[in-house]
């Protein structure tokens, strides 16, 4: 007769390797972690929010320091995974037990892993390791938001959902905020030297003008097209209907 063992106690096993890297402890506790959550492939998709609570951390942001130190000595690989509708879900992470080669990229924007094609959840292992990945399966959708919008400053989030609230008054479906979306506004903010105050302004009047409303309905449209909408509203000359003649005079540094 077959019976399964139940244990009070449990443990991971952490290689040598990885406790004599030049890492940080914090590192290291969360290589057990997910060492405790991944299947008999190695691999597991909790939530950054459930790793910062596992870590005793407030926010996410230890997470991803620690995530970037393992990934960095390949003790991990990390894959974006995304729902039918384009919104980020919780990363995929594939624990190695030997170093595997080096990827410099950042955690969050690594655009492929180890499985290569289409996503797939992750197989579930022996009988008794449902347990704990189960409970966290049922609520890493719902912190995916969360996670998200972490990595953003609050300006950034602000005006992507600005967009998308002023695209739905226009009739258009309400569109997802993705990582793009906050990627883009984040490389506005960043590279191409816009205040948040400047493309708040520039959002506000595309979405108030007949012809610009109807193309622009991304950050991307928004940032190629914003000096030909910065030129035409300064003029006071827009092909809309709604023609606005006073635009962000103090949206330039001229």
């Amino acid at each position: 007769m077959e019976e399964n063992i139940v244990a009070d106690n449990y443990f991971t096993i952490i290689p040598e390797w990885i406790l004599y890297s030049e890492i940080t402890p914090q590192a290291v506790r969360l290589y057990g972690v997910l060492r405790r959550y991944a299947d008999r492939d190695g691999s597991c998709f909790p939530s950054r929010r459930r790793l910062a609570n596992d870590l005793r951390v407030e926010s996410t942001k230890p997470v991803d320091r620690a995530l970037k130190e393992l990934n960095s000595i390949g003790a991990i690989s990390i894959q974006n995974r995304y729902t039918e509708q384009g919104d980020l879900q919780s990363n995929l992470y594939t624990v190695h037990s030997a170093p595997q080669g080096r990827d410099e990229k950042l955690p969050t924007s690594l655009p492929h892993g180890p499985h290569g094609g289409a996503l797939k959840v992750p197989t579930v292992g022996t009988p008794n390791s449902h347990i704990m990945r189960a409970n966290i399966n049922e609520s890493q959708d719902k912190e995916t938001t969360q996670d998200l919008t972490d990595q953003f400053t609050d300006d950034v989030v602000a005006l992507a959902q600005l967009l998308a609230e002023l695209m739905e008054g226009n009739g258009v479906k309400r569109p997802h905020v993705t990582k793009k979306w906050l990627l883009t506004l984040d490389r506005m903010i960043r590279l191409d030297g816009r205040t948040a105050i400047q493309i708040e302004k520039a959002i506000r009047w595309s979405q108030n003008d007949e012809f610009w409303s109807a193309n622009i309905h991304s950050p991307d449209a928004l940032r190629k097209q914003y000096e030909k909408m910065r030129l035409q509203a300064k003029r006071g000359q827009t092909k809309g209907v709604n023609t606005v003649r006073q635009y962000i005079m103090d949206n330039t540094n001229e």
